[in-house]
């Protein structure tokens, strides 16, 4: 597949990855544009080593967040205000990276505009 095919793709889940490149096995994942990312993969793994080191960050901001306990609804002013606690001492504790803790009150500020208007619409996990 030539670059002007990959880039004719929309989005990534259109898009057909190719395992080899010339020589060596290239990495699995798609960039935002659809072109599959030209480097190589990491020996015995389907990703290169960017790539491969995002998705265990990710896996490990995910494991944390869930392990703080927040539910992933918030109905009251009172729920939101124990779920900004519990990040806040989760980052100081260093449980939760700053990255993950801003992304966390990022929600919550959407789940508090919803509790304001009624419209309660934001699932804090995903």
């Amino acid at each position: 597949m030539s670059d002007r095919e990959a880039s004719s793709y929309r989005n990534a889940s259109d898009a057909v990855a190719e395992a080899r490149y010339a020589y060596y096995w290239r990495c699995l994942r798609f960039r935002r544009n659809g072109v599959q990312c030209k480097a190589p993969a990491v020996k015995g793994q389907a990703l290169c080593y960017k790539h491969a080191a995002q998705a265990e960050a990710a896996a490990r901001r995910e494991a944390a967040m869930k392990s703080l306990g927040i539910p992933s609804r918030i109905a009251s002013a009172r729920g939101l205000q124990a779920a900004i606690s519990r990040i806040a001492q989760a980052l100081v504790d260093g449980r939760l990276d700053v990255k993950a803790g801003a992304m966390m009150l990022g929600k919550i500020r959407a789940a508090a505009a919803g509790l304001q208007t009624g419209a309660l619409t934001t699932d804090l996990h995903k």
